[in-house]
């Protein structure tokens, strides 16, 4: 087992143990899966190679390393990579936002309407951006508990990020299953 396994294991769990019926429980998974996400990323990564930008920069070469299984994920929950795409929530037509960003968000839209072919190679980009544009949003306060699009928002990244982590850890969904019996 790797030196952060554990530390993966315990985020990703507390995300699994999330119950549908709490108010707040969207916000929570995605907190969970996120940093779990981070952790396996960091590991993946030089562990000593902090990005002064966060989150994106690790997380993006873990995708690109782990491309398969991230292709394999946006193939799984398609409908949902498609919902937090087209959502203004996460990304609005006249938001301001750094070009690459927009480009991704352009890019992938233009894909799922099929005016655009993006080989699995230009997927992955894409799919950092969109997950991390909602990270930025929760994070840095652009999102409340109590808003139905914000929950909506949310409630389609969730099952993408544990897809994800299912596919990329692949251990990790074994793990949480022996240690709930």
């Amino acid at each position: 087992m790797d030196e952060l396994n554990p530390y993966i294991q315990r985020w990703y769990e507390r995300g699994c143990e999330r119950g549908q019926d709490e108010k707040w429980d969207p916000f929570d998974k995605f907190f969970y899966f996120w940093i779990a996400l981070v952790v396996a990323a960091t590991q993946h990564g030089n562990l000593t190679d902090r990005h002064p930008l966060g989150d994106r920069k690790p997380i993006l070469n873990y995708f690109r390393a782990k491309r398969s299984s991230v292709i394999g994920a946006e193939e799984a929950r398609r409908l949902e990579v498609k919902k937090l795409v087209r959502m203004k929530e996460v990304i609005a037509p006249k938001t301001r936002c750094r070009k690459e960003v927009r480009d991704a968000f352009d890019n992938l839209r233009a894909h799922y309407d099929k005016s655009k072919v993006l080989e699995d190679s230009e997927l992955v980009e894409p799919i950092v951006e969109v997950l991390n544009r909602v990270r930025n949003n929760l994070f840095h306060g652009r999102k409340t508990y109590t808003d139905k699009n914000d929950l909506k928002v949310l409630k389609a990244a969730n099952p993408i990020l544990l897809e994800i982590l299912n596919r990329c850890e692949l251990w990790l969904s074994h793990a949480a299953t022996n240690t709930t019996q």
